[in-house]
């Protein structure tokens, strides 16, 4: 197995004729399996390297991933309506467990 590894500035020039590196990259070849890496400051970075950010929601320790689908008629929908109503729960997701599970 031979390796070549290329390493390359990417550079932008501005106007007034100033030539900036903007970052380097490594270029690696392996019997035709190529990859390039990136990084602002010029070290390889997997992807498990990287920090992980804290925006979005939280994962939860049991998420709701089942999921099942009914079909009410006009009648079961007025009842279920009625009762999800009589419960004063603000969720009906929440009301069904509620029903089903106690």
């Amino acid at each position: 197995m031979k390796i070549e590894l290329r390493r390359a500035a990417l550079t932008y020039q501005a106007p007034d004729g100033e030539v900036a590196a903007l970052r380097d990259v490594t270029f690696g070849v392996a019997d035709g399996y190529s990859r390039v890496v990136t990084s602002k400051h010029g070290c390889p970075m997997d992807a498990a390297d990287k920090p992980t950010s804290v925006a979005g929601r939280k994962a939860l320790d049991d998420p709701r991933i089942h999921r099942y689908y009914v079909r009410l008629t006009s009648e079961q929908n007025e009842r279920f309506l009625r009762m999800y109503e009589h419960s004063g729960m603000k969720n009906k997701a929440d009301f069904i467990c509620h029903r089903i599970f106690g």
